[in-house]
């Protein structure tokens, strides 16, 4: 898709694109992983009260759109995507006050 605007010619391109990707732990989750669309037990990595392991063998798919502009020196490219499928990590913030770390 391209803008043919008379400011800049030929010089602004509109995109509209997906990305696709993961680390994986090992090689041998590679495969399975790739046909995984989502993240299988976040009520696991949701509790922090039980130990329990998270999976993020999985591909995490984003939609966006973006605007490239040519220039003398090399192209100028601004994008904007959307992160279809997020995982959940285990995240445990301390707050000062309610006994968690404390600074000395």
């Amino acid at each position: 898709m391209r803008n043919a605007s008379s400011l800049v010619g030929e010089n602004l391109s509109a995109v509209l694109f997906h990305d696709m990707g993961n680390l994986f732990t090992t090689g041998k989750d590679m495969w399975p992983g790739l046909i995984k669309l989502g993240q299988d037990s976040k009520q696991n990595c949701q509790n922090l009260a039980v130990n329990l392991p998270c999976d993020f063998n999985f591909m995490s798919h984003a939609l966006g759109a973006g605007l490239r502009y040519r220039t003398p020196i090399g192209p100028v490219r601004f994008d904007v995507g959307y992160n279809l499928n997020p995982a959940t990590f285990p995240v445990r913030l301390a707050i000062p006050g309610d006994g968690g770390p404390r600074r000395r």
